[in-house]
């Protein structure tokens, strides 16, 4: 490699350093030694011009430009006398990080690393810098602020079991037309969110939203009512369409439960469960024949079906049942959903079915929320779909660093991953102790 190569790469200007000379150390670390060129110096004290060069200091920053080789930059730093005033001073130099001993090409890698999901361990070992470090530079650089509530938020948790805290799910808000997160609150526990909201978040801020989504879990339901005067509630439908086929799959466990495991009923319920679950319409060939080692002969899903269906009434019912609530649910907008809701209220509780008659209890307690899930947003129906992705993410990002001691590095570690396009790096000092103060 030429010189020239060598001052682009290790971003060297060649107007004030040169490469002196370059050595391989005992440990395979390539090492670059440069020296600032001469220049006329003055007496910081005294102002003489008589100086000379006493002695010279070696100043050295870690680099990892070089994935395959790990390399350091050495600068013989000169240390001065003034004749006149008998006074030393150091030569002053504007390359690299002082403090962490590292150089800016090192730092910026960092951080572009750190928006991978990846542990601080491993971009240490890349990076040829402890992992304290990396912790180091994460926390001077990156500041996550939250953002400004939007009109629609989803609202959801993850689990962050912690001892000290003693929390075992953290909150996480999302905007829904946007899939930005918020903010991440270290506990979904009523007695935590509602001061946290109410001390963080403008009264502007909190009338702003229109819309707030969620599964069943009552404490957001009730945040909705008390801080987002203006908002209403949304049931995701993803998890009231569960609460239907789990109920139908509890009926054919029960029933399954009554006959011999080397029955041929047991063995008809057992092994096409997840095809008896499924909406018919959404069967891959239902009608195509395939061969059952067990039957010993070609059969259809259609066919499976049927002898499922023709082992117990109830089962069947609960099968037609579960398929009219999903053919409905397919079909229905905002304008008959309320139409809908009543329907399935009904219907469930006069089945007779045990498993659907706590589900007609279930729609009429959350019957508002269901309604507000036909509606959309952008030719978008409300849901959690955006915070689900995310969760799915934040729960790489746990598992591959082995879980977080610290929650404020967890919540700045998800916000600078998932938020891509917001620039989170900072010159300042972090304000990481300042994340969870109150609004002034």
């Amino acid at each position: 490699m030429s010189d020239k190569n060598y001052y682009s790469i290790l971003k060297i200007n060649p107007n004030k350093y040169f490469i002196d000379h370059i050595y391989q150390s005992d440990d395979c670390l390539q090492i670059y030694v440069i020296k600032k060129k001469e220049k006329f110096y003055v007496c910081s004290k005294c102002g003489s011009t008589h100086i000379v060069i006493h002695s010279y200091k070696k100043k050295s920053f870690k680099h990892s430009i070089f994935n395959s080789q790990k390399a350091s930059i050495h600068i013989r730093q000169r240390m001065f006398r003034c004749k006149d005033c008998n006074s030393f001073f150091l030569e002053k130099i504007d390359y690299g990080h002082y403090v962490q001993n590292l150089t800016d090409q090192t730092i910026s890698y960092i951080l572009d690393e750190l928006r991978r999901k990846q542990s601080f361990k491993e971009i240490a070992l890349r990076s040829n810098v402890s992992s304290q470090t990396v912790i180091n530079i994460f926390e001077k650089y990156i500041d996550c602020p939250r953002g400004k509530l939007p009109e629609y938020i989803c609202i959801d948790e993850f689990c962050y079991e912690h001892k000290k805290e003693g929390n075992k799910y953290a909150c996480i808000i999302i905007d829904f037309l946007t899939s930005e997160i918020i903010d991440i609150i270290p506990s979904r526990r009523h007695s935590f969110l509602l001061p946290y909201i109410n001390n963080h978040f403008s009264n502007s801020d909190k009338l702003n939203v229109k819309y707030v989504i969620s599964d069943m879990y009552e404490g957001y339901e009730y945040l909705s009512k008390n801080q987002f005067l203006n908002s209403q509630f949304v049931v995701d439908s993803f998890h009231y369409v569960r609460y239907v086929i789990d109920a139908f799959n509890l009926v054919r466990i029960r029933i399954q439960k009554n006959y011999t495991t080397n029955s041929i009923q047991y063995y008809i319920l057992k092994k096409y469960a997840k095809t008896l679950s499924k909406f018919y319409k959404e069967l891959h060939s239902p009608d195509a024949f395939f061969y059952n080692k067990k039957l010993n002969r070609d059969i259809s899903l259609d066919e499976i079906i049927d002898i499922s269906l023709s082992i117990n009434f109830e089962l069947r019912q609960a099968y037609y049942l579960k398929e009219q609530f999903l053919r409905k649910f397919n079909y229905t907008t905002k304008f008959d959903s309320e139409k809908f809701v009543n329907w399935c209220i009904r219907e469930f509780s006069i089945s007779t079915i045990p498993e659907f008659e706590k589900l007609s209890n279930l729609f009429s307690r959350w019957k508002n929320g269901i309604i507000n899930s036909f509606i959309k947003v952008n030719d978008r129906r409300l849901s959690n779909g955006p915070i689900e992705g995310t969760n799915n993410t934040v729960k790489s990002i746990i598992k591959i660093s082995y879980g977080y001691s610290n929650f404020l590095h967890l919540r700045n570690r998800i916000m600078y991953i998932v938020n891509k396009k917001k620039s989170y790096i900072s010159n300042s000092p972090n304000k990481f102790n300042n994340i969870y103060k109150k609004r002034k």
